[in-house]
């Protein structure tokens, strides 16, 4: 349908300039694996390295029990996101 948008509550997981991987369900930033104390459950994601270019960011959700294929993430552009922090 035309003109017809969808929004989405994503998490800001990487930044332009890092280099984002998953591997066993875990995330990694430019090689250091990190914390995310707001997960109830880890998954078993596995993503190969993705370097972000300037005005990339990768969002992806927190329910990380339904596999990475089934999900709506990835790189988005900086022009192509609204709101801003909730916490």
């Amino acid at each position: 349908m035309a003109g017809k948008k969808s929004y989405y509550l994503k998490r800001v997981l990487a930044t332009p300039g890092e280099r984002i991987a998953f591997r066993q369900g875990q995330l990694f930033i430019n090689g250091n694996r990190q914390e995310e104390p707001y997960l109830q459950f880890t998954g078993q994601w596995n993503m190969p390295p993705l370097f972000l270019e300037q005005h990339e960011y990768f969002v992806g959700g927190d329910n990380r029990r339904v596999p990475i294929d089934q999900h709506v993430l990835g790189v988005v552009q900086r022009e192509d996101m609204i709101g801003g922090l909730l916490f």
